[in-house]
């Protein structure tokens, strides 16, 4: 048993209404207030002088942790510290801990004072913690772009320089041409996990702002088509031209949309035609439209019993699919969050051996 003088204690802590233990540096108990007996069921004759671990069970699964709780209080001289502890009948409760240094007659002690957590705390503790995992996420995030991207582009980058150079003889031709076609299908890999994972960081949101909105379909197509040069397959487009000018809308993300589908027809159109369409469906009082927006292809299609998982992340149609088209399987689960950014859904037909079509519907505010 540890000797100690529990007065100096007691006209201070015996009617508070928190939770209060005192352990010496070593982790002896030297005080436990009416509270915390009342609360947990010990008596003080049993907690005088036992070790904090036979009150906290994380210190008796990890011995070095009070040691180096020890030394960060010699130096902070206070912390808060969330931990389970047990009560006598051997029923573990929540508490919250502010632990503070104090020293009397040449003894240091750990002074520590707690609550139990209740549901509407353990809410709000969920909360902070929820935010603050969503912030380091976005940092995170933020941080790879810039490590995956920036050597990726410096390889495109040069590649194309070293291609403009000319003096290259038909096979460094042919090597060149590989790298630039990896770094581009690389590149896509890396943003389509990053744009992933910053969706389930709930890192994304809309930017709107004036959009000529038949031009942005039509050089996405274009620039598509010229990136994409297959002679068996055909780019068409239909836009109706009855669609406003000018609408608002986030083009950076609509761009974002209509590649991901451009690209997934591509994968599974060897010969044929891919057509992207944009219809208006009926123009609003409010000064709002609906436009849809169609990318149809005439290639391989979808068997009826994939067309319930083609939008889950990491998902192709079948094995096959990957093997010979590769990807990540996050395009269309990318396609789907970003069209229900918009608050609407992405529509499916397909039949397999004849084609797929994958539409929707967003309701734009007309701007001048």
């Amino acid at each position: 048993m540890v000797k100690t003088n529990p007065e100096l204690f007691q006209k201070l802590f015996d009617q508070s209404p928190d939770f209060i233990q005192i352990f010496d540096f070593p982790g002896h108990c030297h005080y436990i207030n009416q509270t915390a007996i009342d609360y947990f069921g010990y008596t003080a004759e049993w907690a005088i002088g036992r070790h904090v671990s036979d009150f906290v069970p994380r210190y008796k699964m990890e011995p070095t942790l009070w040691p180096e709780r020890v030394i960060l209080l010699r130096t902070a001289k206070t912390y808060y510290n969330l931990r389970e502890q047990i009560a006598a009948d051997g029923q573990l409760h929540e508490v919250e801990y502010f632990v503070n240094y104090a020293q009397s007659g040449g003894i240091e002690y750990v002074i520590t004072i707690g609550k139990l957590i209740t549901t509407s705390k353990k809410l709000k503790l969920e909360r902070n913690k929820a935010a603050n995992k969503k912030e380091l996420s976005e940092e995170f995030l933020a941080n790879m772009s810039h490590e995956f991207r920036s050597p990726l582009n410096n390889i495109i980058g040069f590649s194309n320089l070293l291609d403009k150079a000319g003096s290259l003889n038909l096979k460094q031709i042919e090597y060149l041409q590989y790298i630039q076609e990896s770094s581009r299908i690389l590149l896509d890999m890396v943003n389509q996990i990053l744009d992933f994972s910053k969706f389930e960081a709930g890192g994304i949101s809309l930017a709107l702002a004036p959009v000529d909105l038949i031009q942005l379909l039509n050089i996405s197509l274009l620039s598509f088509s010229e990136n994409n040069k297959n002679p068996l397959v055909q780019y068409k487009a239909e836009l109706d031209s009855s669609i406003p000018p000018f609408v608002l809308a986030d083009a950076n993300r609509l761009k974002q949309i209509l590649d991901h589908l451009l690209e997934n027809a591509k994968k599974f159109t060897p010969k044929g035609e891919i057509k992207l369409s944009a219809e208006l469906v009926n123009a609003n009082p409010d000064e709002s439209v609906n436009v849809k927006i169609s990318v149809c292809d005439t290639g391989i299609g979808i068997a009826q019993d994939q067309m319930k998982s083609i939008f889950d992340a990491f998902t192709q149609g079948d094995s096959s699919s990957t093997r010979a088209n590769g990807g990540t399987g996050l395009g269309l689960s990318i396609v789907k969050k970003l069209v229900e950014l918009h608050e609407t859904d992405i529509e499916l037909e397909s039949e397999l051996g004849k084609g797929s079509c994958f539409s929707f519907t967003i309701n734009f505010k007309k701007t001048k």
